[in-house]
């Protein structure tokens, strides 16, 4: 589940990751610096993505 994109998580991921997220929020934290990192991977152009890891960073 939190290898997914929110989206393309089920209704019973939905739940239980709520529940997960209200218990360990440094799971959430660590999720949402995930999905981060993968939008700076999943760009096209190098120099950009360099730079908007570099400012993430």
């Amino acid at each position: 589940m939190l290898a997914k994109n929110k989206n393309d998580w089920t209704q019973n991921q939905k739940q239980r990751a709520k529940l997960l997220f209200n218990l360990y929020a440094k799971i959430e934290r660590a999720y949402k610096h995930t999905l981060e990192f993968r939008g700076i991977n999943e760009g096209k152009e190098k120099v950009k993505a360099k730079q908007r890891f570099e400012y993430w960073f």
